[in-house]
């Protein structure tokens, strides 16, 4: 039995669109089996020729009816129709040179109509403006082919099924070269919606939970990709009702988040993931130097917090009270107590401070800790009090871990430990590992014990440090204005291979390209002088030069991230200016074309803000959709996330979003969720880990330095060559 047409009262408002108000009428639904009743066929469509015939195609739209609306905010005043297939584009044939048509009664179902030529797989869209340099009120879709029979109907219901044939035609799919089933689509849509007419007015009950409850809260390229690539292998009405919309719900949105205990400042660390089970360790800053801190664990699952009405995450063990953890990342790893099994641990440089003005350093201490519940494995205190605190930005020193296979059995293996430490005027870089008495394969102490230190010239390490590919080295940039050094340093013996002058200073960390190649960003910061001589340098694994980019004068205070893509690694980089004139955060990709460096898009960049000193305060991360197309994360001052696709030819911003607090240090990427760290926004309620459901999975497995400090464990060890992020790519533990 068809549902007859219904009457359709005012409804276009801006409100009505994000408030889901708006319902469709259209096409008439059998209330049996879920079916739409089609008004054109397949039988009679050809393969698109622009040089064709044209044949006047018209157009039923129906304006969605107002059950959900709250208040009219926007009125329409224009209404545009495109018909689009490849890059041919026809309006309405009544529009202006534009392709606007004046509204004449937008409160009830009227028609357009267009001239197209034969040809599968149209797309029509239908938007709603307030005036013709505004942004569209509420866009309706559909899917046709030309010729056809009867009308193309354009509602809320057929909205979903010409948003994923647009989203078909974007990836270049296949199944584009041939007619496509619409029916088949509308059916599939409409089993997935679970789109049904009571008492002649139709609604969406799958979709009750998503915001906006309609159609256009799901994420049309997910489901064209997943279409795509065969992981929904049939578009039928059953396999829609057998999908949950909430996997489809368009990204980003807020999964879960934990807050710190009351009186922390905010969360200092690039959060460290474990890539087997998802458990997230980071720690806090207090306010007051010197005073203490605390150290969380937190677990993928969640409980309902009744207090907020968001999801929390549960504790894998209760907050543990530290000293000051000075370097910005906790390093997951593995230790081996007995010699004879390895245990999930994680690494830490602790210092501690006397307060007051100025705070007194005092001890500093290397720890190992278990995973599972934040008990000690073993301690290694040096013997001088250490200042990293003070010495300017030398907070930012890394902690690195490296895996010693072992001798003769996996079992024996463990991580040693590599760490920039400073004392007053003495500063160093120090390898650590636990020590055994009694030789590889023995039980250790609860002691850690100095394996070699390398003191260094200058003071301040100011971006941080990465392990060569194959272990053999350890690579440090120091700042030290006009005159930064790439140090290179034989991981075994602590012995300098190669001190570079980089001509200029540097914050930035050096990143691991996938031959070994060394990159790292210098400019000069001069007091007084502003920012000039800004550049990309490339070295060789040995440390010898490979090829320098002169980048725009402004400045570079986060490190560059690696991706693979076509056989050639492409490193992004981000600009953090306070300058009136130029602005902040400009995003950058450049390729190694091995000699030489070339910009990836045109226009060379893209800027993510107009407001000056809007530093970048999240590094950036490189996640991969299921396709295999890019996605570049970052996080700004303005307390915004930001995703931005990189096309292949130039960028554009994906989304922007609140991330509810001012963001810090590293975004991390597991399983489709991205999570980011805040510190406060000034009234301490924004102090907190925030887990949101993003549309790229992982980060690229080809990637070699798809983060700060390379891996979900931040060890800064190669994505590609870490063995914790093999076997998690593998799915395998190790």
């Amino acid at each position: 039995m068809k549902v007859k047409n219904l009457i359709i009262p005012a409804c276009l408002s801006a409100s009505m669109l994000m408030a889901g108000a708006c319902t469709p009428v259209q096409p008439a639904l059998n209330q049996t089996d879920g079916t739409v009743a089609s008004n054109q066929t397949t039988a009679q469509v050809q393969t698109a020729d622009p040089n064709a015939p044209k044949r006047f195609v018209r157009f039923q739209v129906e304006p969605p009816t107002a059950e959900f609306s709250l208040k009219q905010t926007a009125q329409a005043n224009f209404i545009k129709l495109t018909a689009v297939k490849g890059n041919q584009t026809i309006f309405d044939s009544n529009a202006d040179a534009q392709g606007f048509i004046q509204v004449v009664n937008p409160n009830a179902t009227f028609s357009l109509g267009a001239n197209i030529p034969d040809g599968n797989n149209w797309v029509v869209t239908v938007g709603f403006y307030s005036n013709k340099t505004s942004a569209p009120i509420l866009e309706l879709k559909n899917a046709f082919h030309v010729p056809l029979t009867g009308t193309v109907t354009v509602n809320m219901q057929t909205f979903l099924t010409g948003a994923i044939v647009e989203e078909l035609n974007k990836l270049g799919s296949a199944f584009l070269n041939n007619a496509l089933d619409l029916n088949a689509y509308q059916s599939f849509v409409n089993g997935l919606t679970g789109a049904v007419v009571n008492s002649g007015t139709l609604s969406f009950p799958r979709l009750t939970a998503l915001n906006p409850p309609t159609p256009q809260a799901l994420a049309t390229r997910d489901l064209a990709i997943a279409i795509n690539l065969g992981s929904i292998a049939n578009v039928t009405n059953g396999v829609g009702a057998g999908l949950d919309p909430a996997n489809y719900q368009k990204t980003p949105y807020p999964i879960a988040r934990y807050s710190t205990v009351g009186g922390s400042y905010g969360i200092d660390q690039n959060i460290s993931i474990d890539a087997f089970s998802g458990k997230a360790y980071f720690s806090e800053v207090q306010d007051g130097d010197g005073a203490a801190e605390r150290l969380y664990a937190i677990t993928t699952a969640t409980t309902a917090d009744g207090s907020t009405g968001f999801k929390k995450y549960t504790e894998e063990f209760a907050a543990l009270n530290t000293k000051q953890i000075i370097v910005p990342n906790i390093v997951l790893g593995r230790s081996n107590p007995t010699g004879g099994a390895t245990k999930e641990s994680l690494f830490y440089l602790e210092q501690e401070l006397t307060p007051g003005d100025p705070v007194v350093p005092k001890k500093g201490h290397i720890r190992a800790k278990d995973r599972s519940n934040g008990q000690e494995i073993w301690t290694y205190t040096f013997p001088f009090s250490v200042d990293n605190y003070g010495s300017a930005d030398s907070i930012k020193a890394p902690l690195l871990t490296w895996r010693d296979p072992g001798t003769g059995c996996a079992c024996r293996a463990e991580d040693q430990v590599f760490v920039y430490v400073s004392a007053g005027n003495s500063t160093g870089i120090y390898g650590i590992k636990q020590e055994r008495p009694g030789g590889v394969g023995t039980a250790g102490t609860t002691n850690g014990t100095k394996m070699w230190e390398y003191i260094l010239p200058q003071t301040d390490i100011m971006g941080g440090g990465a392990v060569a590919r194959d272990g053999s080295k350890l690579y440090f940039v120091t700042n030290h204005s006009s005159a930064g050094k790439l140090i290179v340093i034989n991981r075994t013996d602590g012995t300098l291979v190669q001190s570079v002058n980089l001509g200029n200073g540097s914050r930035s960390g050096p990143a691991i390209g996938t031959d070994g190649t060394v990159y790292v960003i210098v400019y000069d910061a001069s007091p007084g002088d502003g920012v000039s001589a800004s550049q990309l340098k490339a070295f060789n694994p040995d440390g010898t030069a490979k090829w320098t980019v002169a980048l725009p004068n402004i400045a570079f205070l986060n490190s560059p991230v690696v991706d693979r893509q076509n056989g050639k690694d492409v490193i992004y980089l981000i600009s953090s200016d306070s300058s009136s004139t130029i602005k902040s955060s400009h995003l950058y990709a450049y390729i190694d074309e091995g000699t030489s460096a070339s910009a990836k898009w045109t226009p060379a960049n893209i800027q993510l803000n107009t407001t000056a000193s809007n530093t970048v305060f999240a590094d950036l991360l490189i996640g991969a959709e299921p396709d295999g197309s890019r996605i570049i994360y970052t996080g700004l001052k303005n307390s915004k996330l930001y995703a931005v696709r990189d096309t292949g030819t130039k960028p554009q911003i994906e989304w922007e979003n609140s991330a509810g607090g001012n963001l810090w240090n590293g975004l991390t990427l597991r399983n489709g969720t991205l999570y980011a760290s805040t510190v406060d926004g000034g009234d301490r309620q924004f102090i907190m880990v925030q887990g949101m459901k993003v549309s790229t999975p992982n980060m690229p497995a080809t990637a070699p330095w798809p983060k700060r400090n390379g891996t979900l464990s931040n060890s800064g060890n190669s994505y590609t060559a870490d063995v914790e992020a093999t076997n998690f790519r593998a799915g395998t533990v190790n």
